[in-house]
């Protein structure tokens, strides 16, 4: 089997010329779009700038709220018995009140009466926590 060949043998080394001629114009025209895109990327780069300090900054900001949030929400966690301490002994002396105890003698007894509820709370709390295996 003869294969035909194709033989351009005295335009070769016009057609090589052109090729590079055009390879050159490319290379030229790449050049002037990049010397563009520099340019424009430099004019940019302020603006990146404060946008990534912005950015750092939001960051900081975020991660000092968490934190101050975390302490916070420790705090109210240690509060919490507190205050809800507090406030069954108002209900209490509240109660005491329209029973006819005030003063010394009713804050007293309406102490004792929160002390004893929360005491018999906390027995409840961990028999069940204790049935339950925690």
């Amino acid at each position: 089997m003869n294969m035909a060949t194709f033989n351009l043998y005295p335009y070769n080394t016009y057609i090589l010329y052109a090729a590079l001629i055009l390879l050159i114009i490319y290379g030229i025209i790449l050049v002037i779009h990049l010397s563009k895109l520099a340019q424009a990327i430099k004019a940019k780069q302020p603006v990146f700038e404060e946008i990534q300090k912005n950015s750092e900054l939001a960051q900081r900001k975020a991660s000092a709220v968490k934190a101050k949030s975390d302490q916070d929400a420790k705090k109210l966690k240690q509060s919490l018995p507190v205050l809800l301490l507090v406030w069954s002994i108002f209900q209490n002396y509240q109660q005491n009140k329209k029973d006819g105890e005030r003063g010394r003698r009713g804050l007293h007894d309406a102490t004792a009466k929160a002390f004893k509820e929360r005491s018999q709370e906390d027995r409840f709390i961990r028999s069940v926590k204790r049935s339950m295996g925690i």
